[in-house]
């Protein structure tokens, strides 16, 4: 936000609304669809791993408490 908001000349103190900035710019607020997608990502990666991982074991929930 800080960049766009440099980028329209937008000052501080003209107290514009983030919503306002992203009109402007056109731009659209992704960052949980994003986040999502790399967790999810990230999931795939684990339990693709060959061997024992602790990771996957957690994921599962498979470890022993022993």
């Amino acid at each position: 936000m800080v960049a766009l908001r440099q980028l329209l000349c937008v000052l501080w103190s003209e107290r514009k609304y983030s919503d306002w900035v992203l009109e402007i710019t056109r731009i659209e607020a992704r960052l949980l669809e994003e986040t999502k997608k790399r967790k999810l990502s990230h999931f795939g990666h684990i339990l693709r791993k060959e061997g024992s991982c602790l990771e996957e074991k957690i994921i599962q929930g498979t470890t022993s408490g022993q």
